[in-house]
């Protein structure tokens, strides 16, 4: 999923972004507000897409317990030279398994742990 996230981040499309979330999912901020529902997570990521970088997402671990997953990756966001830093971090996030068998978060923390 997360690996999914950045390559849709790097084409800048905030539609198959939102697409990623449920509904009524909660996101938790770089400065731990909680913001919850698409509308308010679609700010969120043009936020992000503002600024106009290119994001590596790997995978740490993954819990599943049925229909829920408990995910933890590293990302880095650099600039669109890829030499820069803008932001890196561990992120944690929950996911449940959708009637068609794909995940969407249902709780994103980017920021979890800044690195």
């Amino acid at each position: 999923m997360n690996e999914v996230f950045a390559y849709w981040y790097n084409t800048a499309d905030l539609q198959k972004l939102l697409s990623l979330y449920e509904e009524t999912a909660i996101h938790v901020t770089k400065e731990g507000e909680t913001t919850v529902g698409l509308e308010n997570i679609k700010k969120d990521l043009q936020l992000l897409l503002g600024l106009n970088g290119h994001m590596t997402s790997v995978n740490l671990s993954t819990v599943i317990n049925g229909n829920i997953a408990l995910l933890q990756a590293k990302f880095v966001l650099r600039d669109r030279s890829k030499e820069n830093i803008l932001v890196q971090g561990i992120t944690s996030e929950v996911l449940r398994r959708q009637p068609d068998g794909s995940w969407k978060y249902m709780i994103d923390r980017p920021f979890s742990q800044i690195v």
